[in-house]
């Protein structure tokens, strides 16, 4: 009988390290996060000072949609778009689209940004702080060159993943796997852009 209860306490103890083992090995949302910026696919909504909009990264092309104030001094919404090496500006309300091959450089370098392929999954750090006047909890990630991210957390789910220092300059949300619609397509029917800007200002 005492020996049948060794083996029982034993088999409880088994099962016991296994559960913290298995509890240990998920992953927090913030890690479902890095994973996702890790993959090179994914897409989030953007707040650049001030300027919304959704970017989205797919291997080595970029887009983003922003306010036309900022591009073409209308309020219409304006895709930029570094695909194939090519970086193209589109307002698909006017139909129109131009190549902007100074901007190649510039898209180039902002992909590069947003590489997250050697950001290690294990946490770096953790933490609270404010964020749009709530304080939130928040987790830290690092890559292999030592720049780090924060990803804040409200209610166990992703609020918003920031730059470990100045995140009131950019803030990304509501990341996802998923590529929007069109925000990649290059229309061969457009008109040229600069034309029909020309057109409107005359």
């Amino acid at each position: 009988m005492r020996k049948l209860s060794k083996i029982t306490a034993m088999m409880i103890a088994i099962i016991m390290i296994l559960s913290l083992a298995a509890c240990g090995g998920s992953n927090s949302a913030a890690q479902e996060a890095i994973e996702i910026l890790r993959s090179g696919k994914f897409s989030f909504d953007m707040d650049a000072e001030g300027m919304k909009g959704v970017m989205a990264i797919d291997g080595g092309n970029f887009a983003m949609t922003a306010g036309g104030d900022d591009f073409v001094g209308e309020d219409v919404e304006v895709r930029l778009v570094y695909k194939d090496g090519v970086t193209y500006m589109i307002v698909d309300e006017w139909e129109a689209l131009s190549e902007v091959p100074q901007m190649n450089t510039i898209m180039k370098e902002a992909l590069e940004m947003f590489d997250f392929s050697t950001m290690d999954t294990k946490r770096a750090d953790s933490g609270k702080a404010e964020i749009d006047g709530k304080t939130m909890s928040y987790e830290v990630f690092a890559d292999e060159k030592n720049e780090a991210i924060k990803v804040f957390l409200e209610d166990g789910k992703v609020y918003a993943i920031v730059d470990y220092e100045d995140y009131d300059d950019f803030k990304m949300t509501n990341l996802s796997k998923t590529i929007p619609s069109g925000i990649f397509d290059i229309p061969t029917n457009y008109r040229d852009l600069a034309e029909v800007i020309e057109e409107m200002q005359s």
